[in-house]
């Protein structure tokens, strides 16, 4: 029922390196998503790794806004020099399929690697008064069109997964979308929505502290974490 994976995915704008010698100055990249959200979170350690193993700076540039069409607007007109780099997630193949993106998604970039793949989390606030999955379905049932979500925004991985699990049990719930994971998480654990399905990895120090309670995780078996 729930989707089970959120991939990361490093691109590069089409082009050619400019030398044999590359790197020879700082590479940048970019992430289409504010700071806190599972694609950062991954981000920020492959570009410490990155800058320890290539000798130079490897930056994060976050450009939030719009489902990240901001930053892929940003990386597109960037110099295809092989020093721009744009580390997406599962949302960019939603953009694919949707009308009028101003972006050539399919001819802009090309793939450069698979960073991993994540479980995806159900979260509640800890006053949301369930303990359980079919909780949340029951409660949703007795109050349609009362009970909050926060999403990382239109049209993105948890945005689309949530309404996948509205339509397959039947409830109605609310949308808040923000421009990330991050701010997403920080509006549950403020109380002032009551759900999100999410990335395990932007919750799971939330889960920890004890801020925000775990129902379920998107994956065949439990998560050993």
């Amino acid at each position: 029922m729930l989707a089970r994976k959120l991939a990361a995915v490093l691109l590069l704008l089409v082009s050619s390196l400019a030398s044999a010698a590359w790197p020879e100055k700082s590479v940048r990249i970019i992430i289409p998503w504010p700071p806190g959200g599972s694609t950062d979170i991954v981000g920020r350690i492959l570009a410490a790794e990155l800058t320890n193993r290539l000798k130079q700076q490897v930056l994060i540039d976050n450009r939030a806004g719009a489902a990240s069409i901001v930053g892929l607007q940003l990386a597109t007109a960037a110099p295809p020099d092989g020093y721009t780099f744009m580390m997406t997630s599962t949302a960019y193949g939603f953009l694919i399929d949707k009308p009028k993106v101003p972006v050539d998604l399919v001819n802009s970039f090309a793939p450069v690697a698979m960073i991993g793949f994540g479980d995806s989390a159900f979260v509640v606030h800890p006053s949301f008064p369930v303990k359980s999955v079919k909780d949340v379905i029951d409660l949703a049932k007795k109050r349609p069109g009362e009970i909050l979500y926060a999403s990382s925004g239109i049209g993105g991985f948890p945005h689309m997964n949530t309404e996948l699990f509205s339509l397959m049990t039947g409830i109605k719930l609310v949308h808040v979308p923000f421009k990330g994971g991050g701010p997403a998480i920080q509006d549950l654990i403020a109380g002032h929505s009551q759900m999100q399905l999410s990335s395990l990895v932007t919750v799971a120090p939330h889960i920890k502290s004890g801020r925000i309670r775990l129902l379920a995780v998107g994956s065949p078996k439990r998560n050993p974490g």
